[in-house]
């Protein structure tokens, strides 16, 4: 039902002697300013005398939050955290850690330095970013080369070995990747040995576990005569990517290409059977 609105009546009045000879003289303009005063500023219909007004309401439209507008900030924000990370990792390699400065991170990525400083806090906040980021790359492309249905280890073996053999050229290629190599620099470059936990501890919770995990499957099948998951783990490990992290780090050996991981792979696999496969 439509709700009326109606101006509320002002009444004037003045105190007993208030009025002097020359409103007297002004009566008329008195007056005029006296109705002005208790009439609205613009016009309304009358009814009794009174102004009042209809507002029909036809619909009522409740609004929901912007859920595409929250999803476009978070994109924003992530592609803000990518683009910053990668000038990290540009002047990592460019500069060294000593050389990788905030400020530098912030003119790379086309950043606020107030940014860069809200979102990491402080050089080693950065480098620790990094960590957690390429770890959880790392992951991922395990976990994806976990789900693909491998071809089968050489020579045979069970269903865990043949996993395990599916992920070693990844793994081997993530370990002595750009990227990795960029941070094993910075962690030995970091005087107070943080950075450097940070990426063994990474290591050992996301990748070491998920080896460990398909070494014990493997045991349990029969298929690795060695009873200790850990120490067949860390066998595979040192088998597989040796010195080639050092060589990295230090810039004697380039990125190598595909048909090298391939090559270092089976030799470390023939080396692992031999040590710790029964048949």
């Amino acid at each position: 039902m439509p709700l009326p609105l109606r101006w509320p009546s002002i009444t004037k009045t003045s105190p007993a002697g208030a009025r002097s000879n020359a409103s007297c003289r002004s009566s008329k303009n008195s007056s005029r300013t006296d109705r002005a005063a208790t009439e609205p500023p613009f016009s309304f219909p009358l009814r009794d005398g009174r102004p009042w007004l209809y507002l029909p309401v036809t619909r009522v439209t409740l609004l929901r939050p912007d859920r595409g507008g929250v999803r476009m900030r978070e994109e924003l924000r992530a592609g803000r955290r990518e683009a910053i990370e990668a000038a990290a990792y540009r002047l990592l390699a460019e500069k060294g850690y000593a050389g990788m400065s905030m400020l530098a991170v912030a003119r790379a990525a086309r950043a606020s330095n107030e940014t860069i400083y809200r979102w990491y806090g402080s050089k080693e906040g950065l480098a620790r970013a990094l960590v957690d980021s390429n770890t959880l790359v790392v992951r991922q492309v395990l976990d994806r080369a976990l789900a693909a249905a491998p071809e089968g280890a050489p020579e045979g073996g069970g269903e865990p070995l043949k996993a395990l053999y599916a992920i070693c050229p990844v793994l081997l290629e993530m370990q002595v990747g750009d990227r990795m190599t960029a941070l094993n620099r910075a962690a030995a470059a970091d005087p107070s040995g943080e950075l450097g936990r940070a990426l063994d501890r990474s290591e050992r919770e996301e990748i070491i576990v998920r080896l460990a995990l398909l070494m014990q499957a493997a045991i349990a099948a029969g298929s690795v005569k060695e009873e200790n998951a850990a120490r067949a783990t860390e066998w595979l490990m040192r088998l597989l990517v040796g010195d080639w992290q050092v060589r990295r780090m230090t810039g004697v050996m380039p990125m190598p290409g595909a048909e090298a991981i391939a090559a270092r792979v089976a030799e470390a696999w023939r080396a692992f059977r031999r040590l710790a496969v029964l048949r």
